[in-house]
C-alpha cells in the first residue's frame, strides 16, 4: 500500500505574523573562498556544505566548503580527489554525499570532457573514496535525487552537446546501478531537481540557448513511472538554486535565458496541491548558477553569477514552525521506543487485524529516508541508528485505509 505523509503532516502558519507570510531573508558570513558560479550544495544532519564551481579564469574546482548555521561559520574540508569541474550531480544518502559523473571545462563554450566516476564523502571522516563508475554515458547538467534509501540520476547533456533521456537507480548498499524508465519529456539541461515524500520532481532548464522550459514531472521509484504535472506559472527558469524544507520544495533565483535577465524570484511548491506559489523576493542581486541546501527547517543560497561572480550567502526562513500529527494520539497499534533516541530505533506494531501494513519514515524536510511493506502480523522491527542523523523525523504507518503519524527525536 502506497503511503504519503502529505495527506497527514499539514503545516501550522504563524497568523499573527504577517511579515512572514511569504517567509524572510537574512545575510549570513559569505562563502570563504573565491566568488564563483555552478557550484553544488547540498546538507548532511546540522551542516551544509558547497563543492565545486567556476571563477573568473578558473573555469574548474575540486573544493568543499562546510557550513556550520549555530555558529555561522564556515571552515574548509578535504578537496575532492577526482579531478577539476565545475560543477556535479549529488545526492544524499545516509549521511553519505555521492558524486556523480560530471566534465571537465575548458572555459570555452561548449568544450566538455566527460566523466563517468562516482565517488562518495563522508563527513564523519572527512574522507573521499572511490566507487563503481556510473554505467550510463557521462554528462553534465543532469538531474539527480535521493528517495527512501536510493539515489536516482539522468538526462543532462552529453559532451558531444547531445540531449540524454536514461534514468538510473543506484543501491549505496551493493555500490550498484540499474536502468530504469526513460524520462518520457523533452531533451533539458540545467533545470530543478529534488525530492518530496516519496517521489522525485524535475523540472524547468532549457532545450538550447533560448528555448526555456518550465514544465514540471514527478518520478515515482516504486512504480518506475514518470508524469507531468502542472506547468511552473511564469516563464521558467535555468541555473536556479533548490532546496527542500517542511515537505515543500523551493526554487530561488536562475536566469530567463528567453528574456535574458537574472532573476531575484523565490518560488515554492506543494506537492500535494501541485502548485506554486511566490514568496519572499531574495535580497541579493539577481543572479543565476548559485547553490543551496536546507537545514533544520531553514533554507539557504548563495555564490552564484549576477554582472559579477559572487560569494555573499542568505538564510530562508519559511512561514512554517513544524508539523501537526493528527494520529498522534493513537499510541496502542504503534509503538517507537526509545523516543529520543541515539541508539537503534524499535517499532512495535500490534493488532493489524490482518490488514496491509506498510511503514514509510520520513526526515524534517519531507523527504523519504526508508520505506518498508511488512506481514499482516504483530512485529518488532529494529532500525539501525546509523539510518538517521540528529534531527526530527515522522514514521508514517498504514493499515489498510487508516495511517498512524508517530514522530520520533534522534539525539
Amino acid at each position: 500500500m502506497k503511503i504519503n505523509i502529505f495527506l497527514f503532516l499539514v503545516y501550522i502558519l504563524i497568523a499573527s505574523l504577517p511579515c512572514f507570510s511569504q517567509g524572510s531573508w537574512t545575510q549570513k558570513a559569505s562563502y570563504p573562498l573565491t566568488a564563483r558560479y555552478y557550484g553544488n550544495g547540498f546538507s548532511i544532519a546540522d551542516k551544509g556544505y558547497f563543492i565545486f564551481g567556476a571563477s573568473n579564469g578558473v573555469p574548474n574546482t575540486v573544493d568543499l566548503v562546510e557550513y556550520d548555521p549555530s555558529t555561522n561559520a564556515w571552515i574548509q574540508k578535504a578537496n575532492f580527489p577526482g579531478g577539476q569541474r565545475p560543477q556535479t550531480h549529488t545526492f544524499v544518502i545516509h549521511n553519505i554525499v555521492y558524486i556523480v559523473s560530471g566534465v571537465y571545462w575548458t572555459g570555452a563554450p561548449l568544450d566538455y570532457t566527460a566523466y563517468n566516476d562516482v565517488w562518495k564523502y563522508d563527513p564523519a571522516t572527512n574522507i573521499w573514496t572511490p566507487l563503481n563508475n556510473f554505467p550510463g554515458t557521462g554528462r553534465h547538467a543532469g538531474f539527480a535525487f535521493e528517495c527512501c534509501g536510493k539515489g536516482y540520476f539522468g538526462i543532462g547533456f552529453d559532451e558531444n552537446n547531445n540531449f540524454l533521456y536514461d534514468f538510473w537507480e543506484y543501491n549505496p548498499l551493493t555500490d550498484t546501478w540499474t536502468q530504469k524508465s526513460n524520462y518520457p519529456g523533452p531533451g533539458r539541461k540545467s533545470g530543478f531537481q529534488f525530492s518530496l515524500g516519496e517521489y522525485g520532481y524535475v523540472g524547468m532548464g532549457i532545450m538550447s540557448g533560448t528555448t526555456q522550459l518550465n514544465d514540471v514531472w514527478q518520478y515515482n521509484p516504486s512504480q518506475d513511472s514518470w508524469t507531468q504535472k502542472n506547468n511552473f506559472p511564469a516563464s521558467g527558469l535555468t541555473w536556479e538554486s533548490y532546496f527542500t524544507m517542511n515537505g515543500r520544495g523551493y526554487v530561488v533565483t536562475g536566469r530567463k535565458v528567453n528574456l535574458g535577465i537574472n532573476s531575484q524570484e523565490v518560488w515554492e511548491y506543494d506537492p500535494d496541491q501541485d502548485t506554486w506559489t511566490s514568496m519572499q523576493t531574495f535580497p541579493g542581486a539577481a543572479r543565476y548558477a548559485a547553490a543551496g541546501f536546507s537545514i533544520n527547517g531553514k533554507g539557504y543560497t548563495g555564490i552564484g553569477y549576477s554582472t559579477t561572480y559572487q560569494n555573499d550567502f542568505w538564510e530562508f526562513t519559511p512561514s512554517i514552525t513544524g508539523w501537526y500529527l493528527p494520529d498522534e494520539k493513537q499510541i496502542e497499534e504503534v509503538k517507537i521506543y526509545p523516543n529520543p533516541s541515539n541508539t537503534d530505533v524499535n517499532i512495535s506494531i500490534v493488532k493489524p487485524r490482518n490488514k496491509d501494513i506498510s511503514l514509510a519514515i520520513y526526515d524534517a524536510s519531507g523527504k523519504c529516508v526508508k520505506r518498508v511493506d511488512l506481514e499482516r502480523t504483530s512485529q518488532l522491527i529494529t532500525v539501525e541508528h546509523s539510518l538517521f542523523s540528529v534531527g526530527v523525523y515522522y514514521f508514517v504507518t498504514g493499515f489498510g485505509n487508516k495511517t498512524i503519524v508517530k514522530k520520533l527525536i534522534i539525539k
